[in-house]
């Protein structure tokens, strides 16, 4: 946007073989419309600097777009009209640009330019559906009269209903002689739609119809986020850092202990497995005490193993539970280490 600015500023006020969309297929120079609208843009910039907290481009667009007000108007005013282009003062041209000043709120344009354009109209040679958009032709555009009137809200209101009357005039035309119901552009006696390329029937441009209710809405101050502020968002981030760096720490701390303790439950449902299947053939699964040396003693043979000795049987049982006891011991033993290696994690490093 400030480079497009930069560009308004080195051309606006004379600018040169320009395409408008009121002369589409043509080139103009120094096109009092065009002009309008660039200096209401470099205006606007000013604004949006203001917004975001830069006062210098304030103070250069807003000059800017001031001092070329003041010689636009010494340029492009006739007696009664405002002109097509510089100097050609038999001629004339809607200056439906008034409205974004007035929309905006730049009041780049002074009073007595909104005056000339309302005697402009009272005045001119209205046809059957309003004025030309300029004296060089005979078409006149939907969109272009209901900006105008817009800005005539600012004058005299017989003169704004007259130019929506118009527009109104149009729409409620409806013959298919006409090329189509309600086009943007057509012809300001007959109401012939226009065979240009922005003469489209039922087009969203068409949403100029709203002109006159957006001016009755109340403007709203932009509050702009400090976003080129480096204090704020580096102390953010430092803090952001910290945070997401402990949590990784933690989450890896916790994803340790996690699959340890699984691959530890692991081998304990294994080993339970093979004690119930050597029970099977009168052996008790071996298993390791307090010195680490096996406690595995095979106490008979498989012939020799008999249902109906009941002494077997208890003394097997008290095995079992002693195992299981030692087993609950070593899980305990083995979950206290885990804890202790978690609390050994030092806290996340600090970043300045």
């Amino acid at each position: 946007m400030k480079g497009w600015t930069d560009y308004l500023v080195e051309n606006a006020l004379h600018p040169k073989n320009q395409i408008s969309s009121d002369n589409v297929g043509s080139t103009v120079t120094d096109s009092s419309k065009l002009a309008m609208k660039a200096i209401i843009g470099i205006g606007a910039m000013a604004q949006m600097s203001r917004a975001f907290g830069n006062s210098q481009d304030e103070m250069v667009y807003s000059a800017n777009a001031s001092i070329f007000a003041l010689q636009w108007k010494l340029l492009a005013l006739g007696s009664n009209t405002v002109t097509i282009t510089y100097g050609d003062t038999d001629t004339f041209a809607l200056m439906d640009d008034l409205y974004s000043d007035l929309l905006l709120g730049t009041e780049l344009f002074g009073q007595d330019v909104y005056e000339i354009q309302n005697l402009m109209i009272k005045n001119g040679n209205r046809g059957n559906f309003g004025i030309p958009i300029d004296s060089n032709s005979n078409t006149t555009k939907s969109t272009s009269l209901m900006f105008v009137a817009g800005s005539l809200s600012k004058t005299d209101n017989s003169t704004k209903n007259q130019v929506v009357n118009d527009v109104f005039a149009r729409a409620a035309l409806g013959e298919p002689k006409t090329g189509g119901n309600f086009p943007v552009s057509y012809d300001n006696e007959s109401g012939e739609m226009n065979n240009s390329q922005d003469a489209g029937q039922a087009s969203p441009a068409q949403g100029a119809m709203f002109a006159l209710l957006a001016l009755s809405m109340p403007n709203q101050t932009i509050i702009v986020p400090d976003l080129l502020s480096g204090t704020s968002t580096s102390s953010s981030s430092k803090i952001d850092a910290g945070t997401i760096v402990g949590a990784v720490i933690g989450g890896l701390a916790g994803l340790v202990i996690l699959v340890t303790a699984i691959i530890f439950f692991i081998k304990v449902r294994k080993r339970r497995v093979e004690q119930h299947n050597l029970g099977h053939l009168g052996l008790v699964a071996p298993f390791f005490g307090e010195s680490g040396t096996s406690s595995f003693h095979p106490k008979n043979n498989y012939g020799q193993r008999s249902k109906k000795n009941s002494g077997y049987k208890n003394q097997k049982r008290s095995r079992g539970v002693t195992q299981l006891k030692q087993e609950v011991e070593s899980l305990r033993r083995e979950m206290e280490e885990l804890r202790a290696r978690a609390r050994d994690y030092g806290p996340p490093p600090s970043y300045n």
